[in-house]
């Protein structure tokens, strides 16, 4: 009795109560996520616009770029720091060197234990850090006239590969014969094994850069040709360029 009262007395305010409910209820299951929805759907647009933007300045400096020159750049510079430790490349350079100086080869050791192993690239040491490439030590002993050996050692870093003297033991013989035992570092630098995301943008190389391989190509090259460049890496193909 007392609730059939208190409806009737209160009947305008329940229905005021429950349509307020039903427009609450509805704001909250309706409203907000049809309004996230175009929210997120704004900052995807924003986000993507962007990235199309970075593109677009992508393309336009790849399309002023020549690709010549850039391979002939990068077999320049592989000539002298290889992605390998290239072996084959050091015992020519070597041979070239002893015979173009006059000097005879007694023997050529590498002095790092491991050197010829995968395993030992993984880690740089100290020395490797503040080089910035990965050291190849050898040993090689050479014997000759005082000015073929004066000559071996300061020809010995003007060509490529590069290769730094590290110290020399310099022995007296008769007829004027000279013997030595130098040490010596090679020099090579694995090249990328994954490429960066779509949109990061393209660093053309600095005047310092150009200088540098202008530098690398007045190095005297006893090779006799430089290797081919190594095939290119990629990742795997996205059908969404935007799905980084």
């Amino acid at each position: 009795m007392q609730l059939n009262k208190f409806m009737r007395d209160y009947r305008g305010l329940i229905f005021s109560l429950s349509i307020l409910l039903v427009c609450i209820l509805g704001f909250l299951f309706g409203i907000v996520p049809v309004a996230q929805q175009v929210i997120n759907r704004a900052e995807s647009l924003s986000s993507r616009t962007k990235d199309l933007n970075a593109l677009k300045m992508k393309i336009s400096v790849l399309q002023g770029i020549d690709e010549n020159t850039l391979r002939t750049d990068l077999q320049t510079l592989l000539s002298a720091v290889p992605s390998d430790k290239s072996l084959a490349t050091l015992l020519t350079t070597v041979d070239n060197l002893t015979a173009q100086t006059g000097v005879s080869v007694g023997s050529l050791s590498l002095t790092k234990p491991g050197s010829l192993s995968t395993a030992s690239a993984s880690q740089l040491t100290e020395d490797e850090k503040q080089v910035g490439s990965n050291i190849l030590p050898f040993a090689v002993s050479v014997s000759g006239t005082f000015d073929q050996i004066r000559t071996f050692l300061s020809t010995a870093s003007l060509v490529r590969r590069l290769f730094r003297v590290r110290t020399f033991n310099i022995s007296f013989q008769d007829n004027n014969i000279v013997s030595t035992i130098v040490t010596l570092n090679a020099f090579y630098f694995p090249l990328p094994s994954t490429i960066g995301p779509v949109i990061q943008p393209v660093t053309l190389l600095s005047g310092a850069d150009t200088d540098t391989v202008a530098k690398v190509e007045s190095l005297r090259l006893l090779t006799g040709s430089m290797s081919p460049l190594p095939p290119p890496s990629s990742g795997p193909a996205k059908s969404d360029p935007f799905s980084l």
